[in-house]
C-alpha cells in the first residue's frame, strides 16, 4: 500500500493546467496549488506532520542578524529530524512526480538540497503575533503545503514582492499577499522574491510542511545562513 499510494503523488487536477501555471511562475514566480497532493497522500503526511510536531516541536523567538534583525516567532521541527523519523516525507520529497512537476514549472534543473535541516521542515504559528519576518531563502524553489490555516482573517498571510530582493519593498504597493486554506500549497521562488508570513492576529494554528530545492547554481551550498537559528 506504501508503494502504492507514494507511486500516485501529484493530484491530477494539478497537472491540466501546466502551460497557465507556468506562465503566472515566469510572471510573478509563484503559484498557488488548490490539492496538489492526492487525498491519500495528504492525510498520511498529516498524521506524520501532527506526530513529529507533537515529539519534536522547538520553539523559536528572535531577530535574525542576516536579514536586517527581522523576526522569528515560530516553532519549527528540523528536516534533519524528519529525516531520521519520518521515511514517508523523506521519501515523497524526492519523489519524481514532484520533481518533474517543479521541473516543468521552473524550466529549470532541480536538485536536493544539500543543507539536511533545510531540505524538508515544519513551521508552526500558533501565538497571537507569531511571525516569519521578512528574508530571501538561500535556495530557490519552496513547495510549501498548509495542515492548519488561521483563515482569512486570522492573519499569517504570506506577503511577498516579485522578483525582488529589497526588503524595504515589503509593506508597499509593490507586495502581493495571499493566505493558505487547509490542503492548499503554493510554489515560489523563493530566493528572488523578498517574502515573510504576516503576524498571526489570534491564538490561531498556522501549520505548514516546507520542501526546499536547490539548482544547479546552488546545489553545493552545504547550509543556509537560516539553518542553525531556525532548526537547531
Amino acid at each position: 500500500m506504501e508503494l502504492e499510494i507514494i507511486n500516485r503523488v501529484v493530484n491530477p487536477s494539478t497537472k491540466k493546467d501546466i502551460t497557465n501555471l507556468k506562465q503566472q511562475f515566469d510572471r510573478i514566480g509563484y503559484i498557488k496549488l488548490p490539492s496538489f497532493f492526492t487525498p491519500s497522500v495528504f492525510n498520511k503526511i498529516e498524521v506524520e506532520v501532527n506526530n513529529l510536531l507533537d515529539t519534536f516541536a522547538l520553539r523559536k523567538d528572535f531577530l535574525m542578524e542576516e536579514t536586517n534583525n527581522t523576526p522569528r516567532r515560530i516553532t519549527t521541527v528540523s528536516g534533519k529530524v524528519i529525516d531520521q523519523e519520518s521515511t514517508f516525507i523523506t521519501s515523497l520529497y524526492k519523489n519524481e512526480e514532484i520533481i518533474d512537476f517543479i521541473t516543468k514549472i521552473t524550466n529549470n534543473s532541480i536538485c536536493l538540497t544539500p543543507d539536511m535541516a533545510d531540505r524538508h521542515a515544519i513551521h508552526k504559528l500558533h501565538k497571537k503575533n507569531d511571525i516569519h519576518g521578512g528574508h530571501l531563502d538561500t535556495y530557490p524553489y519552496v513547495l510549501i503545503t498548509c495542515f492548519e490555516s488561521p483563515g482569512k482573517d486570522g492573519g499569517g498571510e504570506l506577503e511577498f514582492v516579485p522578483k525582488s530582493m529589497d526588503l524595504s519593498e515589503l509593506g508597499t504597493d509593490k507586495a502581493i499577499t495571499d493566505y493558505l486554506e487547509k490542503g492548499e500549497s503554493y510554489l515560489m521562488n523563493a530566493s528572488h522574491s523578498v517574502h515573510r508570513v504576516l503576524p498571526l492576529k489570534e491564538d490561531l494554528n498556522r501549520t505548514v510542511l516546507v520542501f526546499t530545492y536547490a539548482d544547479l547554481a546552488t546545489k553545493d551550498v552545504d547550509i543556509s545562513y537560516s539553518s542553525n537559528k531556525l532548526y537547531d
